[in-house]
């Protein structure tokens, strides 16, 4: 096993479902070098940090004004704390869970978190299914967490 990815997401908030789509797309393609789970909140996330492989989170990435359907290959120190509630829209930022996993498991949790975005307008009340941007962005995330996955060492 080489990485964990996670896809983070929210099938009834439209285009904030595109992790949870690139994730069951790469969990489709069943790569023995990849463990796939589904997040629905950042809660979600702790136990799934408590890994010593390398973790990509996959996650819709919300920006005000575009571009739309970019995605993004960033480090969690990337993602500051006053901008995680802008990063994700489960509650729980990726900082503050990765922070909890570290108190609660020291020793277990991963060593490396990565970040695969996909930039998205702030999510309506209700959609479901992705938008053309968004859905044209998948194959792309797709791609950018394989070429992630394979710079990392074996494990």
């Amino acid at each position: 096993m080489r990485a964990r990815v996670i896809g983070l997401g929210a099938h009834a908030l439209g285009d904030d479902g595109v992790g949870l789509v690139v994730a069951s797309e790469l969990a489709r393609r069943a790569l023995p070098d990849l463990e796939v789970f589904l997040a629905h909140d950042g809660a979600a996330l702790i136990p799934l940090l408590a890994t010593r492989l390398p973790v990509v989170l996959v996650d819709a990435l919300v920006v005000p004004h575009g571009p739309f359907g970019e995605v993004r290959v960033l480090g969690v120190d990337a993602v500051a704390p006053a901008a995680a509630a802008a990063m994700s829209s489960h509650g729980l930022g990726l900082r503050e869970a990765l922070a909890l996993s570290q108190v609660l498991d020291p020793e277990g949790t991963t060593p490396a978190v990565h970040v695969v975005s996909l930039t998205i307008q702030r999510p309506p009340r209700y959609a479901e299914g992705l938008g053309p941007e968004a859905a044209a962005a998948v194959p792309k995330a797709v791609d950018a967490v394989l070429t992630l996955v394979r710079s990392f060492p074996d494990a």
